[in-house]
């Protein structure tokens, strides 16, 4: 699609709504006041205290990018492991000095609820988050602690709840009280998106322009450190807003591997790197790169991190991804709410389970 063409789609805003019929656009537009609520929601439960030697936090898709996020935001905080468990099964070190988060929005995932049965057997602390469900009844009927956040968002659209409110529990157990950055990531992100709205002209909005440049590739999100969750938000809001296939991988891992297979097929993709403030060899790096995939023929783009706060720069950066994904749904004429493969998926498992 031509510049021009994609520019007068995206500045349309009757265009935006005729495709966006389920009114995706709000549910974006609420990241930052989601952020405040969640944390509101976790601040009203009271967990007792205890030391983990470890931390899981377990569930699928949208649900489980949150503790992504809030594992690589407390990297540096936090002196035990912290992994984010996709899985029917949890890790076999899972025992009573372990804490677990279990994360399902809808509260019915069919593997997050197996995998908070097998915690509860090996005695492991537990938190779920969620808008009620099985999952509800089942952490308060075997003495667990629930976090009810709002019901009536695709999964993805709760990310802003799901990351503060499991955030907001840090506080309890003495290891980062998180509060003050929450609520500047919250007025930051107000700020940046009226940078991104659909009333902000194609001329002058970033998502606009990258969502126009990847439209016609497969998108690959790179990034590195605690920016890989914000790559792999990226990657799945494309599959399901955009109705597109995208890829993301982690700097610089694939400069041992995948960097050879940016050859001639290059230009069928473009190459997206999530960027902060780098050191010199990283930076050589990514620029080497660049030039690799330049070169084959791929399509390059660079996206940069803004604010002061580590927190305020990972949501910049998966902000901006939000609106690229909406805006690549709005240039693809399909409606960025719904995904039936996924859905008709589930009513086939739940006819076997």
């Amino acid at each position: 699609m031509e510049e021009k063409e994609a520019k007068t789609i995206l500045d349309d805003r009757e265009r935006i709504r005729e495709v966006d019929r389920e009114d995706m656009l709000s549910s974006i537009l609420a990241l930052p006041e989601h952020l405040v609520t969640g944390m509101e929601s976790g601040n009203r439960v009271e967990i007792p205290y205890f030391r983990p030697d470890s931390i899981v936090a377990c569930g699928m898709g949208g649900s489980a990018i949150a503790g992504e996020i809030v594992g690589a935001w407390l990297s540096e905080r936090l002196s035990i492991p912290f992994i984010t468990n996709r899985n029917y099964q949890i890790p076999s070190f899972v025992s009573k000095n372990t804490l677990v988060f279990a994360l399902s929005y809808s509260g019915n995932t069919y593997e997050t609820i197996n995998m908070v049965e097998e915690a509860f057997e090996r005695g492991a602390k537990i938190i779920a988050i969620s808008s009620g469900g099985t999952l509800q009844s089942i952490v308060e009927e075997k003495g667990g602690h629930f976090i009810d956040i709002p019901p009536g968002l695709q999964p993805r659209a709760a990310l802003g709840y799901l990351v503060s409110a499991m955030a907001s529990t840090m506080k309890s157990l003495k290891i980062y009280d998180p509060d003050v950055e929450i609520i500047s990531t919250s007025s930051f992100l107000r700020g940046l998106r009226e940078k991104l709205t659909p009333s902000r002209k194609y001329e002058y909005n970033e998502a606009k322009k990258i969502a126009a440049s990847v439209l016609d590739t497969v998108p690959v999100i790179y990034s590195y450190g605690s920016y890989v969750s914000a790559a792999n938000r990226w990657h799945t809001q494309i599959n399901e807003n955009s109705k597109m296939l995208s890829f993301y991988g982690a700097l610089t891992e694939m400069n041992h591997n995948e960097i050879v297979g940016w050859n001639d097929s290059a230009k069928s993709f473009s190459a997206v790197f999530l960027r902060g403030n780098e050191n010199r060899i990283l930076s050589t790096v990514i620029e080497f790169t660049k030039e690799v995939i330049k070169k084959n023929g791929g399509e390059v783009i660079d996206v940069r991190a803004e604010g002061e706060r580590s927190l305020e720069k990972m949501f910049s950066l998966i902000y901006k991804g939000d609106f690229v994904s909406y805006y690549l749904s709005i240039l693809r004429s399909v409606d960025p709410t719904p995904v039936d493969v996924i859905s008709a998926l589930k009513s086939e498992i739940r006819k076997v389970i």
